[in-house]
């Protein structure tokens, strides 16, 4: 479990620090470990990647996110978006990780099925 302290000591630039702090660093990076190749032992700071804290702030950030759409309207102009954070979380992950993330694609041989 990451305490305050824990976060604190990641220097990620997150004031102020909750609770839900706590368990939004510690779900990024879990998602780092499951989805890329990257590897490192949670409890020891100075194994963190620079790239990995990158990712946690900007995790955090698109959790903060209210889901759904969103339109404005001025004059007679208007725009709507659509805020998918899976999709965002995604997207970030690849600009920040690039080769070092897992294919999302798995494979499965059919070859056996048949025999």
């Amino acid at each position: 479990m990451i305490t305050p302290d824990f976060v604190k000591n990641l220097r990620l630039g997150i004031e102020p620090i909750t609770d839900k702090t706590c368990i939004l660093v510690e779900s990024a990076l879990c998602w780092v470990l499951k989805n890329t190749t990257i590897t490192f032992k949670i409890d020891d700071l100075e194994k963190i990647p620079a790239n990995v804290r990158l990712f946690v702030t900007k995790y955090i950030d698109i959790m903060g996110l209210r889901p759904g759409i969103a339109s404005e309207s001025i004059g007679s102009l208007s725009q709507s978006f659509n805020t998918d954070t899976s999709g965002l979380i995604y997207d970030a992950a690849n600009d920040i990780f690039g080769d070092l993330m897992k294919t999302a694609v798995s494979f499965v041989s059919a070859g056996d099925r048949w025999r």
